[in-house]
């Protein structure tokens, strides 16, 4: 059963320099639990479509149903009501930066009217599934990027959605953070049963939590199906541009671990050419035990290398210092 519907939905902006069609005859569904992706470059339009979902943004023409529900066809009331099982993840977190980390949490339930001492304790339970509840006193200032994003898919589910729309969610964290945040919204997806549309520009997220993806493409849909089918074998221009993108970011990503790699391995050489010319010179330094290796200092240089415990042996401890013992 589909959630979302578009239909031959259409969205023009007008400017200085005339009108843009953000949106061209976009059609698309989203079925119910699947994570659903929307990717495309720059100014695809991916945005402006993931605004029309809850008609933050109003199209000119098309329909688009949210459980067989008209949104268009609504009162401004019953929109407002609907709206409560549509939460929104957004690149910039919004998080109120006055409140701290439980109090954000609870906004939704407090616009809700849910009392305060329960609203207290379900956004306990939320910041506990996205593993902050350590954090509950914390304001966001205080924050990595990770974890305020922790916090705003916390206040989301504090909404009790049905449907979560993440508008580039990942955009402003590493690769790493990136991972932990997917991992999380792929929780949810599972142990809430909260369908999820997914705006991104980056291949990686598609492939590491969608199900079906879009391709957005000048504001029309270029493409669209399950994940693998997509990119194993594209059929349309955009696609195959993505997917070149893709190659390149991997080749980069590749290139710049080679090179932390022998800087790594050029650090350690210079560190055993000190300890060798620590054995063969009478160069006063420090040493300090750190379980089986042991840490030198040399009072001449500054420098800090590893000893292994058969090269301790060759040294010799004199006030406090040492001597390499021929």
């Amino acid at each position: 059963m589909a959630v979302i519907e578009l239909e031959q939905v259409n969205k023009t902006y007008s400017g200085k320099n005339g009108a843009v069609q953000a949106l061209k005859e976009v059609s698309l569904s989203v079925e119910e639990g699947e994570i659903f992706g929307v990717i495309g470059l720059s100014g695809a339009g991916k945005s402006t479509l993931v605004r029309c979902i809850n008609l933050l943004e109003r199209p000119e023409s098309g329909h688009i149903r949210v459980e067989g529900k008209e949104l268009s066809s609504l009162s401004g009331k019953e929109l407002r009501l609907e709206r409560q099982n549509i939460a929104m993840i957004f690149q910039k977190f919004n998080l109120l930066m006055q409140r701290n980390v439980l109090d954000n949490v609870c906004f939704p339930l407090e616009i809700a009217g849910v009392r305060k001492k329960e609203a207290r304790k379900q956004a306990l339970e939320y910041l506990r599934t996205v593993g902050l509840e350590d954090k509950a006193k914390a304001y966001p200032v205080q924050l990595s990027g990770g974890q305020q994003q922790r916090v705003a898919i916390a206040r989301a589910l504090a909404s009790h959605p049905r449907i979560i729309l993440c508008d580039e969610a990942t955009s402003a964290l590493d690769p790493q953070t990136t991972r932990t945040i997917l991992e999380l919204l792929r929780k949810v997806n599972r142990e809430y049963h909260i369908s999820i549309v997914i705006i991104t520009h980056e291949m990686r997220v598609i492939t590491e939590i969608c199900d079906r993806v879009a391709v957005l493409h000048h504001g029309r849909v270029a493409e669209a199906g399950p994940v693998q089918e997509v990119f194993k074998n594209p059929k349309s221009k955009a696609a195959r541009q993505l997917l070149l993108l893709k190659e390149t970011e991997e080749l980069e990503e590749e290139l710049t671990d080679n090179d932390e790699e022998d800087s790594e391995e050029s650090s350690y050489s210079d560190e055993n050419e000190h300890i060798d010319e620590l054995e063969n010179k009478t160069t006063p330094y420090s040493v300090s035990e750190t379980g089986k290796n042991s840490r030198v200092v040399s009072e001449d240089k500054g420098h800090t290398a590893i000893l292994t415990a058969e090269k301790r042996k060759n040294l010799h401890v004199v006030r406090g210092g040492a001597h390499a013992v021929g």
